[in-house]
């Protein structure tokens, strides 16, 4: 048993590559202290960015947004940062668009200025989550609002679309 940080423990692996022990694996650590502090965690906003291919930017810290207390925690060598969020952007916890509101929070005002946003979203995201991002768009922050209802414009015409037809379908067999 190895002792990562205040109240962390891990059983060490050893890496063959490396030839000794490994590091101990960061999202084993956020997930033990979301257990033992009872606490929400959302990834930070450059993990959201990337992992949306909105950039190829490579996060240097490992930050975290929470509902709990901004603090650091040591695990090994590393230092995991926990960032106190407003209620808000907390809201998204668990939905399927919540990496798409902590990207476009993140990315504030740049957001709207840059052309790419929009055609990326479009293509990467799934229908459910765009879904997701319309029905919840109150919570998100007002000038990204604007960005949501395009990104799912298309969905919502399709969805649109859709339900015509099941109504015209409805109505023949009701004739």
């Amino acid at each position: 048993m190895r002792r990562d940080g205040r109240g962390l423990y891990d059983l060490p692996r050893y890496s063959k590559h490396l030839e000794k022990l490994a590091v101990a694996d960061t999202q084993q650590a956020v997930d033990a202290i979301v257990r033992r502090d009872g606490i929400r965690v959302m990834r930070g906003g450059l993990v959201a960015v990337n992992g949306l291919s909105l950039t190829n930017c490579v996060p240097a810290q490992i930050v975290y947004m929470t509902d709990g207390a901004s603090r650091n925690v040591k695990v090994g060598r590393r230092i995991i940062r926990f960032q106190h969020a407003d209620r808000k952007l907390m809201a998204w916890h668990g939905r399927p668009a919540a990496p798409v509101a902590r990207a476009l929070d993140w990315l504030g005002p740049l957001a709207s200025q840059d052309p790419t946003i929009i055609p990326t979203l479009r293509r990467v995201l799934p229908d459910h989550v765009k879904d997701d991002l319309i029905r919840n768009c109150g919570d998100l922050p007002r000038r990204a609002v604007p960005i949501a209802h395009s990104v799912a414009v298309q969905q919502q015409q399709q969805q649109e679309v859709r339900d015509h037809a099941h109504r015209l379908h409805k109505i023949h067999h009701a004739i």
